[in-house]
């Protein structure tokens, strides 16, 4: 039992004996109740009142709580440790709570671009079909015109089976399937709506990227640009695991994530060349190959433990793209534009972000 609540407990009790007692004995008992009094109330604020005090400051002032020994009671400094031991659990969620927060922002971006580079992709295929549908109904119009010169030369021949026009009818049918496929993508795309205008990421979230998206990289032919847009995005969830110290797997995982989409990306340009008159097309897939032999020889290294995933590595990544999307990728796209008859689109979103 504290001391300050023995003697207030019998500071009265002596006072009042003091009033039984016959002077000058009553004198020193009315003196010793005083004393005891005044003691109590002394250790009273002393062992209580001043450290309560003191964590009522403590709780108005950023940081931990910190109390002098010299006036703790035990229950106030069981207290104390238990508000710092809630103090720093809490910081932990905090943080967990904010790593958290940055992989959903991450994974929000990530879906945010692929939706928009499937929308892309839609629309270049409709685009593509609807061309396709165009050019076979003219060849079916052409084919029917020279089966009525031809007949007009040779009467016998229209006679045959084989004049009865199907060759004509052949190329409708193949014309109207694609404006089938067509309609259906107009519909799908109608039915998604339109791409997303305004990005996910805050201001906040895009000052502590590490690899920012700017006008400078942008090539104008949307499926490009929005696989671009995913590469990077893998690089700052990279930049973001190394800062937030995730563990070597964790890193790999990611890494390997970037060098998948990655090798996608290459193929999808690739494709591309096919079907465009591109004149550096060898030079590109060797720049496409270079890359991927570097990644892969990377990866072995980290899996024998010579090299780590490290700001080094982010570096080259970043400068590798950079280089690789100005220097190749931008010049390639007037080919995509022009086989796929599309018009090339400056990144308004990226200029916007950037004033």
């Amino acid at each position: 039992m504290p001391v300050f609540f023995i003697l207030l407990a019998i500071s009265p009790a002596i006072s009042a004996l003091g009033l039984l007692l016959s002077p000058p004995l009553s004198y020193a008992a009315g003196t010793a109740g005083l004393v005891c009094g005044f003691g109590g109330l002394f250790l009273l604020y002393r062992n209580l009142l001043k450290p309560f005090k003191n964590i009522c400051s403590s709780l108005r002032k950023p940081g931990a709580l910190h109390l002098p020994h010299a006036s703790d009671c035990g229950s106030l400094c069981h207290m104390t440790e238990l508000m710092a031991a809630h103090g720093e659990a809490h910081t932990r969620e905090l943080a967990s709570a904010r790593r958290d927060l940055d992989k959903m922002r991450q994974d929000a971006a990530e879906c945010q671009e692929k939706y928009t580079l499937a929308m892309s992709g839609q629309t270049m295929t409709k685009d593509s079909l609807h061309e396709a549908a165009r050019k076979l109904r003219l060849l079916a119009t052409d084919q029917a015109e020279q089966e009525r010169r031809l007949s007009d030369v040779c009467p016998e021949l229209a006679r045959t089976a084989f004049f009865g026009g199907l060759t004509t009818q052949w190329l409708d049918k193949v014309a109207a399937e694609l404006e089938y496929c067509e309609n259906y993508l107009t519909q799908m795309n109608a039915f998604l709506g339109d791409t997303p205008a305004v990005p996910i990421q805050t201001e906040t979230a895009q000052e502590e990227d590490f690899f920012q998206w700017t006008p400078s990289y942008s090539t104008g032919v949307p499926v490009i640009d929005g696989q671009h847009k995913l590469l990077l995005s893998y690089v700052n969830k990279l930049h973001n695991g190394l800062r937030q110290g995730n563990d070597s797997t964790l890193l790999l995982e990611i890494l390997d994530s970037l060098a998948g989409y990655a090798f996608t990306h290459f193929t999808t340009e690739e494709i591309f060349f096919a079907y465009s008159d591109y004149p550096f097309c060898k030079e590109h897939i060797e720049e496409h190959q270079v890359f991927k032999n570097k990644i892969v020889l990377f990866r072995e290294a980290l899996l024998q433990g010579k090299a780590d995933v490290d700001q080094s590595l982010l570096e080259f990544l970043k400068t590798w793209l950079i280089e690789h999307i100005q220097g190749m990728d931008v010049p390639f796209a007037p080919y995509v534009a022009q086989h796929h008859g599309i018009a090339l689109k400056t990144d308004d979103s990226a200029a916007e972000g950037k004033d």
